[in-house]
C-alpha cells in the first residue's frame, strides 16, 4: 500500500491522545492499513519519569500502567 516505510511494512499512526479522545485517529488508521497506537504509553512513562525526579522513588512502568487502567475503571 502507499503507506509502506522504508522498513519493509505499514507505517505507525502514533496520536499522543488516549482513551476516547483517540477513537477518530484509530478508526482513521486502522481504515486505511495502518498501525496505530495511542499516547497511553508515553503518558504512563512519562509520569514514572517524573515522580522519580520529583520523588527519588522509582516506580515500576508495569505497576503504574495497572493503577491508571484500574482508575481507568472507575
Amino acid at each position: 500500500g502507499p503507506f509502506v516505510g522504508a522498513r519493509q511494512g505499514p507505517a505507525l499512526c502514533y496520536d499522543l491522545n488516549y482513551g476516547s479522545r483517540a477513537v477518530v485517529s484509530r478508526d482513521w488508521a486502522q481504515s486505511v492499513g495502518l498501525l496505530w497506537s495511542d499516547g497511553l504509553g508515553m503518558l504512563i512513562a512519562q509520569g514514572v519519569a517524573s515522580f522519580e525526579w520529583w520523588t527519588g522513588y522509582r516506580c515500576s512502568i508495569d505497576e503504574a500502567l495497572k493503577l491508571l487502567l484500574r482508575a481507568q475503571q472507575s
